[in-house]
């Protein structure tokens, strides 16, 4: 399910006050204060709100007959309200064993919000002015 959320810096916990507000797109089940202070100053000062969304799309399962658990997570900068998928994409992919009788979806949660991090992690290393490129450009 698709959520935009918006997130004001001065709404939010000292850890996360360094960063300006953001928009973000979210499809999948995670929270955008899981991960929301790995956001720098320098990435919402290029991405503002009134242009500019997060997107972020994840998802954690455990495979069919099987005791191996896969996250998946992708983030990018996208147009806001665009409903696109980022051109430049960041992605996460994790693997995991699980005891039989232990996924749930407290576990499940865990599992997507450590690849989300991960991926808007990567993202944030990158300087602002690389992190977002348009459909129509060139790789």
């Amino acid at each position: 399910m698709k959520t935009i959320v918006a997130v004001l810096a001065f709404a939010v916990s000292a850890n996360f006050a360094h960063a300006g507000p953001f928009l973000v797109a979210n499809y999948g089940n995670t929270y955008v204060k899981d991960w929301q202070d790995l956001v720098t100053r320098d990435f919402t000062a290029r991405f503002t709100p009134d242009t500019w969304q997060i997107f972020v799309y994840s998802d954690a399962e455990v495979l069919p007959r099987s005791t191996q658990a896969v996250c998946k997570a992708i983030v990018g900068v996208v147009p806001k309200d665009s409903h696109q998928f980022p051109a430049r994409q960041f992605v996460t992919t994790r693997t995991a064993t699980v005891k039989p009788g232990k996924w749930n979806d407290d576990v499940a949660l865990d599992f997507e919000t450590e690849c989300v991090r991960s991926a808007i992690d990567n993202m944030m290393i990158v300087q602002p002015a690389k992190v977002y490129r348009p459909h129509d450009q060139q790789r």
